[in-house]
């Protein structure tokens, strides 16, 4: 299962490039690139919404501060030329609404400036995006408290699933005692307190 949202410690943070190292409560560790200049230190706590790149054999993650710029990500990620690593660095110092002010304006230099960036893929940037730029599909009410509450719940559920599964459950077994604990509490509880309590629900059983 694959991991959308992740709230933790900062344990490790590399640069050149930058990667970041994130523990939960759960003791689930994901590390993933980010930009440059978001302002993080290790030892720090935060929270993270990832977007995985998934490859034949591998799956890669890139985190965001904010469920727009992973969208935006998603989005840029989307067009033919570009990739993750070149998405990414269209996002570094850039807000989502810059960037789609220069999507409508059709202006290819933003993107030509960028390192690894030339003529083609610039117009194929605008061709591709320039009709969801104008939608305006980055907004307020896009992305309402309760849609980021709604995606930050199922990622908690997903990082409880993930530990069930290094404790030696099954992928059967982990998704019936999840949906168990649902069942029984309605409460919001933290991945950690969730995850003691079905532990202790099994040893009772």
């Amino acid at each position: 299962m694959l991991i959308h949202y992740i709230k933790g410690h900062i344990l490790k943070i590399s640069l050149s490039p930058r990667k970041i190292l994130v523990t939960s409560s759960c003791g689930i560790g994901v590390e993933f690139f980010c930009t440059a200049d978001s302002q993080l230190e290790e030892n720090q706590e935060g929270e993270f919404f990832l977007s995985p790149i998934i490859r034949e054999n591998s799956c890669t993650y890139f985190g965001f501060l904010s469920s727009n710029k992973k969208d935006l990500f998603e989005l840029l990620n989307q067009v033919k030329g570009l990739g993750p690593k070149l998405s990414l660095q269209i996002l570094e110092g850039h807000s989502c609404e810059e960037v789609l002010c220069q999507i409508k304006k059709e202006n290819t230099n933003f993107f030509k400036q960028i390192s690894g960036i030339g003529p083609k893929v610039s117009a194929q940037i605008i061709l591709d995006l320039k009709k969801k730029a104008e939608k305006s599909f980055i907004s307020e009410s896009t992305f309402s408290k309760e849609s980021i509450d709604l995606q930050k719940s199922r990622s908690e559920e997903e990082e409880v699933f993930l530990a069930l599964i290094s404790l030696g459950k099954s992928s059967k077994e982990a998704e019936f005692l999840l949906q168990e604990y649902k069942k029984n509490h309605s409460q919001k509880a933290s991945p950690s307190e969730i995850l003691r309590g079905i532990l202790q629900s099994t040893l009772v059983s």
